[in-house]
């Protein structure tokens, strides 16, 4: 069973992601995050080997524009299991 703990966090003007001990593990940008990483447009997140995402950096409003997009723009993948090798 795979157990997913991580958490993204807001800083001024930042957001962080980091791993809390999930069993799979946290990869940002395809690297095994091992503390916590500061979130940049476009980047991506993985948990453990089935949830994928990107991170859409949030628009910061002003008087004219109060339209915001989503923090996170989720994409489910489920991968595949290894196929045995025959000896």
């Amino acid at each position: 069973m795979e157990v997913w703990r991580s958490i993204i966090w807001g800083a001024i003007l930042s957001f962080l992601l980091e791993d809390l001990g999930s069993s799979n593990g946290t990869f940002h940008n395809r690297q095994k995050v091992s503390s916590h990483v500061t979130l940049s447009a476009e980047d991506q997140i993985q948990l453990g080997q089935t949830i994928i995402m990107e991170y859409i950096a949030p628009l910061l409003s002003d008087e004219t524009h109060t339209e915001q997009r989503p923090i996170i723009k989720q994409t489910v993948l489920k991968r595949p299991s290894p196929v045995a090798k025959r000896c």
